[in-house]
């Protein structure tokens, strides 16, 4: 349908050709990058769950900016998957949770997305990435690369 107007042109054959060419390599490169390098254009929750999953200890907590996605992932038979069993949200409506966990003794995973902290109010997102830098160590990054947005993911553990 793109090329469509090229072939009831005036342009000469060989140029209606050569661009029916580069709008068709156009669309298969951008497939190529979605399906590859781009992840489908969406940040690797599973990869990042996952990676959680087999490196926590059992009595250990796991915060998920997007906890529905990683409650699937811990609990994929759970059919109530916005009402977290086996993560505690991270989301700028929870930020003030996060200072009643580090007295409980427990080792706490964050699955953190950059992009997603912008809708945060300022101070809490100012909070939060203090927290990180200073009490947490970057343990794992997962990147989407070749796209306008910060897709990245980044894990943080805090022993």
């Amino acid at each position: 349908l793109a090329t469509a107007p090229l072939f009831e042109s005036t342009l000469p054959r060989a140029l209606r050709r050569g661009l029916a060419v580069l709008l068709v390599a156009y669309g298969a490169v951008d497939l190529a990058l979605y399906w590859g390098p781009r992840h489908g254009d969406r940040p690797r929750w599973r990869d990042a769950f996952a990676f959680v999953w087999e490196q926590r200890g059992r009595d250990d907590l796991v915060f998920g900016m997007a906890w529905p996605v990683g409650e699937y992932y811990f609990a994929p038979g759970s059919s109530q998957m916005r009402v977290p069993r086996s993560l505690a949200r991270l989301s700028a409506y929870h930020a003030n949770a996060l200072a009643q966990w580090p007295r409980r003794g427990r080792r706490e995973w964050f699955v953190v997305n950059q992009e997603d902290l912008l809708a945060w109010e300022r101070a809490d997102r100012e909070r939060l990435t203090r927290m990180l830098a200073e009490q947490c160590r970057l343990v794992r990054t997962f990147n989407v690369s070749a796209t306008p947005r910060q897709l990245d993911l980044e894990v943080y553990l805090r022993e």
